[in-house]
């Protein structure tokens, strides 16, 4: 049984559990600071170039719809003949009456005279001078103006002449007109302005001196300009469409920045540092000699693992053991002090062959199959080691009467591997006296605690002589641990202990200076 042992104790504050939950909220706070302050500056230009894309599809929007209401009317005209009879007539009334958008369709000739609509039949009036200036501009022969019906109305008139420049025309309504384009920028609440010819047709604004920026856009074959300007509102009803987006982001950084956190805080964990101090096979030994008083001389030793981690320092056995219990890596740690000890005897075959070597196992190893078939892999592997080895179960497991019966089991088994038994802390279980008669251990070692109350407690005197006389009747050899005084060594010779560990002879030793100290005793002998 190791001797030292390690105890700290901190003050916990009222207001830990706050301050550790503020720790964690105030890095996802300032993600979300940071990540809301850099969207809203990319805002800016992120709503520039959509208003700059909505500009150009709606251009191309109305462009695509003049087109084909000007092929339409082409050839609409391809069968009205010239002289706007009753068939005539009724063909320009019947396409109006499909059309969603035109109100009236009219015939003119080559002079600019209005000869037949679908309202009147056959009538006379002029087009007007600045649509056959706008025709003859066009390549194309189809252009639109701006101007008032004979109702006395704002209109927007579609031209589609021939190369006589005679052609057809058709009468749209502005308002149905721009519903092709208006409901996207009154959903962005961009203030914007249409204009055919310099004519306005639509403008709706209500803040033009608010406006941060202006984007103008212009028709390659009609005669139609788009204004956007942009306010504060309209930087910040995009801003509110994507802000779905910015609280994705902002969510994804904050969860992957605790999932960092987390596997860092995971890697400087103590349970963290022992898996990967155990993988890479950082845990040495020391040995803690048992001297026989009688000689006196060093008769055997018990491995004790060590862990020096250069993060947490050297860590008591009393800490990384039952933690290594707990995340079930103790069968790992005792698989390397198997190796550890076979290495050292390997080594140093002519300073142990008259001495043995204690491993502590843990009980709940006892119990695993797997162990045990590790332990006879092992007696097979190193018959000569065997005899050497001496292995330490400790008393302070509570069983089940089940789990007790496959202790003794594969106890018994492992006496017939060749394997020695000790049990170790002997008297500071329950089930150590009743557990002591159902097997043959070869070797009892008496708990320090019994050793430090020596003269101090008449009870503490007369359980020790009580162990003594049963492990006598039990053919077991006594061991005591954590003798630090002379004063206890005599006491225990009294009692009729012969073998002592402690660190009265010597605390645990690196695995150099147990080799000096046994070579001095071999040459002192």
């Amino acid at each position: 049984m190791d001797n030292t042992a390690l105890s700290e104790t901190s003050p916990i504050s009222s207001r830990q559990p706050f301050i550790d939950r503020l720790s964690i909220l105030t890095p996802v706070i300032i993600i979300f600071a940071i990540v809301f302050t850099l969207s809203a500056i990319k805002n800016i230009y992120d709503t520039s170039a959509h208003a700059k894309s909505l500009g150009y599809s709606a251009i191309a929007t109305l462009e695509d719809y003049l087109d084909n209401t000007a092929s339409e009317l082409s050839e609409l005209n391809r069968h009205i003949s010239k002289t706007c009879n009753v068939e005539d007539t009724q063909r320009l009334r019947q396409y109006v009456f499909q059309s969603p958008k035109a109100k009236e369709v009219s015939l003119f000739d080559a002079k600019g005279q209005v000869y037949c609509s679908s309202n009147e039949g056959k009538t006379s009036f002029d087009v007007g001078e600045a649509a056959l200036k706008q025709i003859k501009k066009t390549q194309t022969l189809t252009t639109i103006v701006l101007s008032e019906s004979r109702s006395h109305d704002t209109a927007i008139f579609i031209y589609s002449a021939n190369k006589d420049l005679s052609g057809i025309n058709a009468l749209l309504p502005p308002n149905l007109f721009l519903e092709l384009i208006t409901p996207q920028f009154e959903l962005q609440h961009y203030d914007y302005q249409v204009n055919i010819l310099q004519h306005s047709l639509e403008h709706k604004s209500g803040s033009e001196n608010q406006a941060y920026r202006s984007y103008d856009f212009k028709s390659e074959r009609y005669p139609i300009t788009l204004t956007i300007n942009l306010t504060p509102q309209s930087y910040f009803t995009h801003y509110g469409q994507h802000i779905w987006r910015v609280i994705l982001l902002a969510s994804a950084i904050a969860v992957l920045y605790q999932a960092i956190r987390n596997y860092k805080l995971t890697r400087n964990s103590l349970a963290f540092s022992l898996k990967e101090a155990i993988n890479n096979q950082e845990l040495v030994l020391n040995f803690q000699p048992i001297v026989d008083i009688h000689q006196p001389k060093i008769v055997g030793s018990e491995a004790l693992i060590r862990w020096n981690n250069p993060d947490h320092g050297s860590i008591s056995p009393t800490i990384f053991i039952p933690l290594a219990e707990r995340i079930q890596v103790i069968e790992q740690i005792t698989h390397q002090v198997f190796q550890l000890v076979t290495d050292f005897v390997n080594l140093n075959p002519h300073l142990v062959q008259s001495q043995y070597i204690s491993i502590n196992v843990s009980r709940t190893l006892i119990t695993k199959s797997k162990f045990v078939e590790f332990l006879e892999r092992y007696a097979k592997r190193h018959p000569d080691i065997l005899p050497l080895l001496l292995l330490e179960i400790t008393e302070d497991n509570d069983f089940s009467p089940k789990e007790l019966e496959t202790v003794r089991t594969n106890l018994g088994h492992l006496k017939q591997l060749g394997f020695k038994i000790a049990m170790d802390d002997f008297g500071t279980g329950y089930s150590g006296l009743n557990f002591i008669h159902q097997h043959a251990f070869d070797i009892i070692k008496i708990d320090q605690v019994f050793i430090k109350g020596l003269s101090q407690n008449s009870a503490i005197d007369s359980v020790i002589t009580s162990m003594i006389k049963l492990a006598k009747q039990l053919k077991m050899r006594v061991i005591a641990e954590g003798v630090e005084t002379h004063e206890q060594v005599e006491q225990l010779r009294g009692l009729g202990v012969r073998y002592i560990q402690g660190f009265y002879y010597s605390e645990p030793l690196p695995a150099e200076d147990y080799i000096l100290k046994l070579t001095a005793q071999m040459e002192g002998y």
